[in-house]
């Protein structure tokens, strides 16, 4: 099915149409047969094409709206799965102690240590260490590193310890 083909089909009817409307005025309202057979001829292949282009239209939407769902589904299903992983993961990090290991031949858990700057008094934090983000004023935690602040008043250092599931 080509569109342009109906393009094509839709220009040779209106043609042909003019063709005959002229005809009909210089013949006293009559067209010959075969102006009056070509016009039928193009209205039955415009109406075909048609027909054909609707039922694509048809069949493409459906699977759009099927691809749509599916989406849905999908997306549901991943946020069960990464829910449940979540869950187990903090099932595994409260029975298996900080910085203890554990391995077999299927996994590997161990401990990553992480450090944080956590403000602690956001009015105190010095201009040339914040940063505007969306409109929101955010401290720059390595700015505020590399000026000395963490340790004081305005921010203090946050130690972590992240499970690694491997």
């Amino acid at each position: 099915m080509n569109i342009t083909l109906l393009y094509s089909v839709n220009l040779a009817l209106q043609s042909a149409i003019m063709r005959a409307e002229t005809e009909a005025q210089e013949n006293e309202g009559e067209i010959s047969e075969y102006i009056d057979q070509h016009i039928e001829e193009l209205e039955i292949e415009r109406d075909e094409l048609i027909s054909g282009l609707a039922r694509i239209y048809k069949s493409v939407s459906a699977e759009a709206s099927a691809i749509k769902q599916e989406e849905c589904t999908l997306k549901a299903r991943r946020q069960r799965n990464e829910s449940f992983a979540e869950k187990i993961k903090q099932v595994l990090s409260d029975t298996i102690g900080e910085g203890e290991r554990y391995q077999d031949s299927a996994c590997k858990i161990g401990w990553r240590k992480s450090e944080s700057c956590r403000v602690v008094d956001d009015a105190k934090v010095p201009e040339e260490c914040i940063d505007i983000v969306r409109k929101v004023r955010l401290a720059d935690l390595k700015k505020m590193a590399k000026t000395g602040k963490v340790g004081s008043d305005v921010a203090e250092l946050v130690t972590k310890h992240n499970i690694q599931i491997g």
